[in-house]
C-alpha cells in the first residue's frame, strides 16, 4: 500500500510518496544508510551501506517497470562490505571506489558487471594511495572523477580514472583557492554533472569538533 502526502509550498505542489513494492518482502534490502544508488536501463542498483555495528556488501536491484526488488549475485570474487563509498556506471558496469567498514578504510576500485553479476577488483599502478570516504564521484565522457572526501583529515584533491586505459590521473591537489576550487577540502558533499560542468554543493569543511559546514555551490568546468 502506498503512503503519500500532497501539499503546496506556495510555488508548486509537492507530492511525496512511499514507492510501492511488488513481490516478496524477503527480497527487499534491509534498513541502512551511507550506501550508493545508481541507475542503468530503467533499473536502480543499490550497493553497500550499513547500520550501527554492521556493514553490507550486497547488490540489490529495483526494477522500475515491475516495482520489484531482486538480490543479485556477487560472483566468485566478492567485494568487502563498506559504506560511505562512491559508485558510478560506465558501459554497463558499476564502479565502486573507497569507503569504510567497521575496522578499516579503503582506497580500492571494484567493477561490478550488471549483466553477469560478477565483481572484479581493478588494480592500477597509478591508483590513488590515500584511503578515502565521504567523497563524491561523477562520470564525464566515459571517465570516473573522484572528488575530495576524508581520510585522517579532509582531502583537497580530484582524480580521474579512465577504464579504457586503466590509468588514474590526479587533476589537482590545491591548498588555496584556484580555478574556482574550494579553499578547504570537503567531505559529505554532493556532486553532479550537467553539460560540461560539475556542480558541488555543501559538505563538512572540518571533520574535527566543532564541525564546520558550508552551503556554497562550487562549479568545475571540464573543458
Amino acid at each position: 500500500m502506498q503512503t503519500s502526502i500532497s501539499f503546496s509550498s506556495g510555488l508548486h505542489p509537492v507530492n511525496w510518496g512511499v514507492y510501492p513494492y511488488n513481490g516478496s518482502a524477503s527480497h527487499n534490502p534491509p534498513e541502512m544508510c551511507c550506501h550508493t544508488l545508481v541507475e542503468y536501463q530503467n533499473k536502480l542498483y543499490l550497493f553497500g551501506g550499513g547500520i550501527v555495528g554492521k556493514t553490507y556488501c550486497m547488490v540489490s536491484m529495483f526494477d522500475l517497470a515491475t516495482k520489484r526488488w531482486s538480490k543479485l549475485g556477487s560472483g566468485s570474487n566478492p567485494i568487502h562490505p563498506r559504506l560511505s563509498h562512491s559508485s558510478v556506471v560506465i558501459d554497463g558496469k558499476m564502479y565502486v571506489y573507497g569507503g569504510i567498514s567497521l575496522f578499516r578504510s579503503f582506497s580500492d576500485l571494484w567493477r561490478y558487471d550488471l549483466k553477469t553479476h560478477e565483481w572484479e577488483q581493478v588494480e592500477s599502478p597509478t591508483a590513488p594511495l590515500v584511503k578515502r570516504r565521504s567523497h563524491s564521484a561523477v562520470v564525464y565522457e566515459g571517465r570516473m572523477y573522484v572528488l575530495m572526501g576524508s581520510a585522517k583529515s579532509n582531502l583537497r584533491d580530484m582524480w580521474v580514472y579512465d577504464p579504457r586505459t586503466n590509468v588514474w590521473t590526479e587533476l589537482f591537489n590545491h591548498t588555496s583557492l584556484e580555478y574556482g576550487f574550494p579553499a578547504l577540502g570537503l567531505a559529505g558533499h554532493s556532486a553532479l554533472v550537467r553539460d560540461d560542468n560539475m556542480y558541488v554543493f555543501g559538505g563538512v569543511i572540518d571533520c574535527t569538533p566543532p564541525m564546520r559546514h558550508t552551503n556554497k555551490v562550487h562549479r568545475y568546468n571540464f573543458t
